[in-house]
């Protein structure tokens, strides 16, 4: 017969278990889905965001405004010949925004130009 001071090995067992159920189940829950939003940057320095051209500097508050309330994930297509100075401003416009998934080259091709790249039209 069992002591009433000494605890049952059971109750820890099922604990552990109840854990582990709960550490399983928050794996298995989707994340919430990143909208992508392509950055080009070219040799000159200027930046287009989604057709728009604009100062790399304000990249980041572009993207909060066109889609309040969504995560966002933003794929810098810069080639070789990109401004690094305009690079530093855009990643610096995503931290200031609090964008904090970005990619470099675009996932589709890995390339740091995307298959769709066209020259920037100012407007």
């Amino acid at each position: 017969m069992q002591s009433l001071s000494s605890p049952s090995p059971r109750p820890r067992l099922t604990l552990a278990a109840v854990i582990a159920a709960a550490i399983g189940v928050a794996a298995c829950t989707p994340q919430t889905p990143h909208l992508r939003v392509d950055v080009r940057i070219d040799a000159q320095g200027r930046c287009q965001v989604e057709g728009e051209a604009l100062d790399c500097r304000h990249a980041g508050k572009a993207m909060l405004a066109k889609h309040p309330g969504q995560a966002i994930n933003a794929v810098i297509l810069a080639g070789p010949n990109a401004d690094p100075q305009g690079k530093e401003a855009v990643v610096a416009s995503l931290a200031e925004a609090h964008i904090t998934h970005l990619q470099f080259g675009d996932p589709a091709t890995m390339e740091f130009e995307s298959a769709a790249s066209r020259p920037i039209v100012e407007r």
